[in-house]
Order: C-alpha cells, then structure tokens, then sequence
C-alpha cells in the first residue's frame, strides 16, 4: 500500500473523529428528556464532563488533521507529488490529443456518443466522459453526435471545443452499431454508439472506476482516488471552453474582485450514478 493512500487514510479517520463526536450531542439531548428530579444534579455533572471531552476530542482531532496534512509537506513532498502529477497530466492530454485526431479519420474506428437523455449538464457530462473512457480503453476516436439530442447536443457543441480537430460524424464509412455485446464489436464495427452506463456489463475492464494499467502503479503512490484523477483528466478534454465562453468567464471574473465559489447541488437523481463512480 502506498504512502499516499495511507496518508489520506489517516487523514480520513482523524476527520471522522470529528463528524463522530456529533454523537455526544444526542447523549446530551437524551439526558435532558430524563424528569426523575433526583438525578438532576448528577447528570448535570454527566452533561458538563460530556462537554469537556467533546471539546478535547476537538481539540485533537484538529492538530491530528494538521499534523497528517503537515506530512505530506515536508521535505518537498507535496511539491514533488503535485509536479509529478502535472508531468502525467501533460502526458495523458496529449495521449487523448492524438486519439482524437487520427491520421485517417476515414479509416479510424470511432464511439458514437449522443446526448439525447432527458437531464441536465452533470448528467451529460458524467455519460460523455463514460463514452470517452470507453473509446479511451478500446483506441477508438469519440464524436459526438450532432443530429441527435438537438438542444443541449447545440449548447454543448458551441460552449465547449470540438472532441476532434479533423473527423466528424461524416468521416463514418458504414452503419453506426449499437449491438455492443456481440462480441466482435469492438474488433469489427468501424462505428458503435456509446449505451448509457447503467446498460454497460460490469464484466468490461474498463468500467468506472477502471484505471488505465500504465498509470496505476504511479497514480497509486502519487494520489489518494486514481480513478478520480484520472476521470477528471477526461472530463478536462472534454470541456476545453470555446473561445466564446472564455471570453464570458473573463468577462465574469473582471467584475467580481473576491474569490467566487460555485456549489452545485445534486439530489436524488444522482443515486445511481454516485454508486457507479465512487
């Protein structure tokens, strides 16, 4: 197991030390529901003691939660990690560079991917970077699908850069195959749609939350959630913003002189999808 996974497990058990002494809170509240008037006293006692251990619990797991970050500090490691990451970063975005821009778009094999589902933007981000983590996994080149979706296939296709700089759904020689379990797809189809993730068979290696197999080793010792890096450097291609939507966000940024933070809430929709990626 490696140094950083145990760091951030660590880190996570001294942070549940703090959302555990919630606990001593609902001891209190039971102790207040308590009428028997001979036993006032002492558990007023009971009640000022549960305070004071609940503030030293605090008090601990605070310096504990410092002191584990502090030591992914030290001696440059933190710097090293985080340099070492970029270096992989740089490498992966030019890996999906080439993917998507093959050197002959009418004989490269592709996965179709339509956002045709009725949601909204995380939906149809989460789906795409399904689709492009399985044209990733089997060396095809992803497109999307201009005709189908219509509204929200328009806004993606205008806020963000295309998936290919040189091939598009017209370089496509044959029918677009959508019977993805025959066997022989992958090797034999030059099309095949990209289904919806809760179609797809846990039995492909290269479902959420896969991890490609040269960076495991790296990404296992450099952070804590591979797979999240390394979904995040497919969601980074794929939401490159248009030159139009930067200029908006500078735009933005211009009129606001503190830093903004944005919240987006998700809600019962995102219950499948929370289990499929972690």
């Amino acid at each position: 197991m490696s140094y950083e996974i145990l760091r951030r497990r660590a880190l996570q058990y001294a942070r549940e030390i703090k959302y555990n002494l919630v606990q001593l809170d609902n001891v209190n509240m039971k102790i207040k529901t308590i009428k028997n008037y001979s036993l006032i006293e002492p558990l007023k006692e009971a009640q000022v003691s549960l305070e004071r251990l609940k503030s030293q619990l605090q008090d601990i797991s605070l310096h504990l939660h410092v002191d584990i970050d502090g030591i992914g500090r030290v001696d440059g490691l933190l710097e090293s990690r985080m340099n070492y990451l970029e270096y992989l970063s740089n490498e992966l975005q030019s890996e999906l560079f080439q993917l998507q821009n093959p050197s002959s778009c009418t004989k490269a094999k592709y996965v179709v991917a339509s956002l045709n589902r009725p949601c909204a933007f995380g939906c149809n981000a989460h789906h795409l970077m399904h689709c492009f983590q399985m044209a990733y996994a089997t060396g095809r080149t992803l497109i999307l699908n201009p005709t189908d979706g219509e509204e929200y296939t328009h806004w993606w296709i205008k806020h963000f850069l295309p998936l290919s700089q040189k091939c598009s759904i017209n370089d496509i020689q044959s029918n677009i195959h959508s019977d993805l379990f025959s066997g022989k797809a992958f090797n034999t189809y030059q099309a095949i749609t990209c289904p919806h993730i809760d179609t797809i068979s846990s039995s492909f290696d290269w479902v959420p939350q896969a991890v490609p197999s040269h960076l495991s080793k790296l990404l296992t010792r450099l952070h804590g959630a591979p797979f999240v890096w390394f979904i995040g450097q497919l969601g980074k291609f794929l939401m490159r913003p248009s030159f139009n939507f930067t200029e908006e966000f500078k735009i933005f940024e211009n009129q606001h002189e503190n830093p903004v933070v944005g919240i987006h809430v998700r809600r019962t929709d995102k219950c499948d999808e929370m289990i499929i990626y972690g």
